[in-house]
């Protein structure tokens, strides 16, 4: 492996293989220098591996975590090939992160979904990648991030990026732009000038203690940090505009406010479909717009589907869930309109 491999990275590798790269040690006492957590389980001989990190790959007492220290060996000369408009609400987001780029600063961008949040990022990621800084956008939920990157790389055409997550088949290579989970944040060690996270509140990071420790420990020590979300958690409420920068946006880029839930009581619907919600259906359906149907529990989809299929044979439909094995092919199908429901 090339030096470019351990540019701000952690590598696990055995501590008989001798090298002349910084080494840290994989555990303080019992925590774990990968993942933060102190959740080992034995091994013989005294030694111990972190069962936390596991999905990872093991990092035990038998290993070292091998680093180089981020170069920021990039030309400098990106351009954005956006050639989109911001509204005055966006821009003034914008110039805010600017801000915080500038300051090296935390902030967060508390908008509706639909508010426009990936085009009032192009900025800052443009300046970043003209100050030669590195820059990792990144998620909980990789379904954000396999449909961020081809916007993402649409808006800086000549940048090169990377798509990192568990799924991922791609060798990696060494880029100006990240785009990972969060869980791929733990390979990294003081890499990034740049750290923004979407959908902050979404699980596993919201009120996970190795998520944070993995992004914190990606960003280099002066850095700036970006959180987006349309529904901060209750703890990043109370720090907004306070302890924590917020740029707030009630409205979509179309001025208009999001409609109000109606919520209405429908019982026994697992048995028989109500006519309530076969009329709203229809009326979906008759006026040619798509939708999602939500339902309490992953049991509950295929007998729904079974049922939508035989009252709308014509119609094309799908279900999916965390687990399911072709989760990304479908969301993509329903992305691209092959899928009415």
């Amino acid at each position: 492996m090339n030096d470019e491999y351990f540019y701000g990275r952690q590598i696990v590798q055995p501590k008989v293989v001798t090298t002349t790269k910084h080494i840290i040690e994989p555990f303080v006492g019992k925590k774990c220098q990968r993942c933060g957590q102190k959740n080992t389980e034995e091994l013989p001989n005294q030694h111990y591996y972190c069962n936390a990190c596991l999905i990872l790959g093991r990092v035990s007492s038998l290993d070292n975590l091998v680093s180089l220290p981020e170069p920021n060996q990039f030309s400098g000369t990106a351009k954005m090939t956006w050639q989109g408009e911001l509204t005055q609400q966006q821009e003034k987001v914008s110039n805010e992160l600017l801000v915080t780029l500038s300051q090296k600063g935390e902030h967060l961008v508390w908008a509706v979904t639909g508010a426009g949040k990936t085009e009032m990022l192009f900025p800052v990621i443009h300046k970043a990648l003209c100050q030669r800084l590195r820059v990792a956008i990144v998620s909980p939920r990789v379904d954000v991030i396999v449909e961020l990157a081809p916007r993402i790389q649409s808006a800086f055409e000549e940048t090169e990026l990377i798509i990192l997550h568990g799924n991922q088949k791609e060798n990696y290579r060494y880029t100006q732009l990240v785009l990972a989970t969060t869980h791929q944040m733990l390979r990294f060690y003081h890499a990034f000038d740049l750290v923004i996270v979407d959908e902050v509140d979404s699980f596993p990071f919201a009120g996970d203690a190795m998520m944070a420790y993995a992004v914190n420990k990606a960003r280099k020590e002066n850095s700036a940090l970006i959180y987006l979300t349309a529904t901060p958690t209750l703890a990043m409420r109370k720090k907004a505009g306070k302890k924590l920068p917020t740029s707030y946006l009630p409205l979509r880029f179309h001025q208009h406010v999001l409609p109000e839930i109606k919520v209405r009581l429908v019982s026994n619907w697992r048995k028989r479909l109500p006519n309530v919600i076969k009329k709203q259906i229809i009326q979906l359906i008759t006026s040619k717009q798509r939708f999602l149907i939500f339902v309490p529990k992953v049991s509950d989809l295929k007998p729904l589907h079974q049922k939508l299929h035989q009252l709308f044979p014509s119609v094309q439909s799908d279900y999916v869930h965390a687990a399911d094995p072709f989760r990304q092919e479908k969301v993509k199908k329903c992305v691209t309109e092959s899928y009415s429901i």
